[in-house]
């Protein structure tokens, strides 16, 4: 992701983007498998996009 932030390759956010859809859906149909709560599955998202979000604004910003 900081390469492609670094050069502004649109076709790699694309890929990049489109990779972390996938990955949310595969780590969802293995919540639904293991048969989590709601209740957790909410605060496994909060996490997940708390990081990522932290991460995209770092990779951003520097």
């Amino acid at each position: 992701m900081r390469m492609m932030s670094v050069i502004n390759d649109s076709a790699g956010f694309a890929f990049t983007f489109f990779g972390f859809l996938l990955m949310n859906i595969y780590i969802n149909d293995l919540e639904k498998k293991m048969g989590f709560s709601k209740k957790e599955k909410g605060a496994f998202t909060a996490v997940f996009i708390t990081v990522f979000a932290g991460l995209s604004l770092w990779l951003y910003v520097v």
